[in-house]
């Protein structure tokens, strides 16, 4: 599996000790989105994670974009 630092291979290694993980694909895809300014930018999220259905109960994918807590922080200014 690709990883682009330290903390993004420790987040791999974490989840390959998650039973109910079927898959992870690294940078899955690229979504455009239009900020405040009206410009268009790009963003790849750094994995996309899919679950196993059975036994637990469904669990939806989820996208994960690994970052530094401080990172992480800003993001929800």
């Amino acid at each position: 599996m690709d990883f682009e630092s330290t903390l993004e291979r420790d987040f791999l290694i974490r989840l390959e000790t998650e039973r109910g993980v079927l898959d992870v694909v690294s940078q899955p895809l690229t979504i455009e989105f239009t900020g405040s300014n009206g410009q268009i930018y790009p963003y790849t999220p750094d994995y996309l994670v899919t679950y196993r259905a059975y036994p637990a109960p469904y669990r939806a994918p989820v996208l994960i974009e690994v970052k530094p807590v401080n990172e992480h922080a800003l993001c929800h200014l």
